[in-house]
């Protein structure tokens, strides 16, 4: 979800093996200091796709000394996707990456960026969006909250709390802090951040509260 001063993410952690150890399991990934990316869909091919990406985003950094805006970033990973589906050798990428930031803009205002790429090469600029199983399920959520209240309006605690209302609607039940992965990226601090467990079971608790 993108708001007015933060942009965040969050998905479910799902551990397929209890003998796996958690902390290294995760669909977020740092593809620069500014921006970060949700993969959701097969993991070796959501690791190749962000492998992609930060190759796109060091190269377009070692060729022009800057850093790489999401949305050209966006545009070229999603013309790598599109190529894919067009040769007899290759597969569709079984994944689909959601790229996440705060930038400055071209009208000089630092604002929060949200993208995302499918397999198909298609990328677009959203205000929130789903990806995965339960996607109509979580964009029919997402819709009806828009429309009481425009989502680019909402501070970071407000979206916060929409995004893991959004999990928690399409999960079934109550869920801890330990069942998701939440980041952000902020105007404050713009770096791409993993939320801390604790926090996150903070929110969930308002939630509860508030319920």
């Amino acid at each position: 979800i993108r708001g007015k001063d933060a942009v965040v993410v969050v998905t479910q952690q799902k551990i397929p093996d209890k003998l796996m150890k958690s902390e290294t399991i995760s669909n977020m990934y740092q593809i620069t200091s500014t921006i970060g990316c949700c993969v959701t869909g097969r993991v070796p091919d959501g690791r190749a796709f962000v492998s992609g990406a930060r190759e796109l985003a060091s190269e377009y950094k070692q060729k022009y000394g800057l850093n790489i805006p999401n949305a050209v970033l966006a545009k070229r990973a999603a013309d790598r996707a599109q190529v894919a589906t067009q040769q007899m050798a290759m597969r569709p990428f079984g994944v689909t990456g959601v790229l996440v930031s705060v930038e400055l803009q071209d009208d000089g205002v630092v604002a929060p960026q949200l993208y995302k790429v499918d397999p198909s090469g298609f990328f677009v600029g959203y205000f929130a969006t789903a990806s995965g199983s339960k996607e109509t399920e979580a964009v029919a959520f997402l819709e009806k909250q828009q429309k009481n209240a425009a989502f680019d309006t909402l501070s970071l605690e407000q979206i916060s709390i929409i995004a893991l209302r959004a999990i928690q609607q399409i999960s079934g039940g109550a869920i801890k802090g330990r069942d998701v992965e939440f980041a952000q990226c902020t105007v404050a601090k713009p770096a791409f951040t993993i939320v801390p467990e604790a926090a996150t079971e903070a929110l969930l608790n308002q939630i509860a509260e508030q319920d």
